[in-house]
């Protein structure tokens, strides 16, 4: 009975950590991209509220491009290229 409720205590951080990282990181990093990309047209009004997983994949796309570029620009890191 203990453990149960323990894991329960445990697990409201994390979904609290959870939510805060894809309800606001990625939702603000994937509309700020998309406003700049398309010059402040898209998303606006009510269509930040149909289309917040979208926006937040459009984050997490955004972070996905940036881990890339750095891992494709930095290849003294793994030692593959001689000094």
């Amino acid at each position: 009975m203990w453990s149960e409720s323990a894991d329960a205590v445990a697990a409201v951080p994390e979904a609290l950590f959870v939510a805060f990282v894809w309800s606001l990181v990625l939702f603000n990093l994937g509309r700020g991209v998309l406003l700049c990309v398309t010059a402040g047209r898209h998303p606006r009004g009510r269509f930040l509220a149909l289309h917040v997983d979208r926006l937040c994949a459009a984050g997490v796309a955004v972070l996905a491009m940036a881990w890339c570029a750095i891992a494709f620009y930095n290849p003294f890191h793994t030692g593959l290229v001689s000094r």
